[in-house]
């Protein structure tokens, strides 16, 4: 996701594009406040927020909401990690969704079962409906797979499980992606990458690789993690280089060693492009698409 400046806000963290292209939300750099901008006219059409009483904002002042993004019926997601370190707020726990509609201001809804911070978010169209994958600050619910009926119906959250940190081969605190027919979930926690086949009532581990977090910039959090839209290719940044690898075998595809920075894979996993702060630039890769 890329920063945006929102200028009237001071900055904001992500600014994702709906499905079709007519819509683009911008967090605002407290993470409180989201608005939703016509691309054809670039005027404001909805503003999303997230509640807080005055005493509860003295508490959170400020938030880095994560996974913020559109399902194709243009409801919008993310998670927001949130410690709690100077006190509890117990409604920024989960997960929140705000449900496409015409209301100019709607407040957001939790979703999720577990009663714990959300550490990232990923959402992917299943035919009608759409699988939420959510990633929590807990070993006893490190995992979580969601499914929500789609507008033609009576709206319905369903939880289709959740995965203990055991479950889910040690994954925790993970950063995590839905490969776009929610059929695979990739993640990477900082030490190693693991890849997931999803069901309906199971998450089946397919590939695992020990991969540690390895950065010249000590007491930076790095996002370095990117799924290509057809769903072929993973890329991320550990120990002080770039891999891309071939969902779900875990081939690699191209190795790099640099230091890990920004990066993005093209939607058909044929480019890699990073950002050089070293170089000042940003370079771009092929991929290899061939089979061994």
């Amino acid at each position: 996701m890329a920063a945006c400046d929102t200028k009237s806000r001071g900055g904001a963290w992500q600014c994702p594009w709906n499905t079709d292209g007519t819509l683009l939300a911008v967090a605002d750099f407290q993470g409180l406040e989201y608005d939703l901008w016509d691309t054809k006219s670039w005027t404001r059409k909805r503003h999303l927020s997230i509640p807080l009483s005055a005493a509860e904002k003295q508490i959170v002042r400020h938030l880095a909401p994560v996974g913020l993004s559109f399902d194709s019926h243009g409801n919008v997601y993310t998670a927001l990690p949130y410690t709690g370190w100077d006190g509890s707020v117990p409604q920024l726990l989960r997960a929140k969704v705000w449900w496409g509609g015409d209301r100019a201001v709607e407040n957001s809804k939790s979703i999720g079962g577990c009663d714990v911070s959300s550490v990232d978010l990923s959402v992917a169209p299943m035919g009608q409906e759409t699988r939420v994958a959510i990633s929590n600050e807990n070993a006893k619910c490190t995992l979580e797979i969601l499914r929500i009926q789609g507008p033609g119906g009576k709206r319905i959250v369903r939880r289709e499980y959740a995965l203990t940190a055991v479950e889910a081969h040690g994954l925790n605190l993970a950063r995590i992606c839905l490969t776009n027919d929610g059929k695979y979930l990739v993640g990477h926690d900082g030490f190693q990458l693991c890849v997931f086949e999803l069901s309906d009532t199971q998450a089946k581990l397919v590939y695992s690789r020990p991969d540690k977090i390895a950065t010249s910039m000590p007491g930076v959090l790095l996002h370095l993690f990117d799924v290509s839209l057809n769903g072929h290719f993973a890329a991320y940044g550990a120990d002080h280089r770039i891999r891309v690898i071939k969902i779900p075998d875990g081939q690699t595809a191209l190795e790099i060693e640099q230091e890990p920075d920004s990066l993005a894979l093209s939607p058909d996993g044929r480019l890699l492009a990073l950002i050089s702060r070293k170089r000042k630039s940003i370079l771009l890769y092929h991929v290899s698409q061939a089979q061994k």
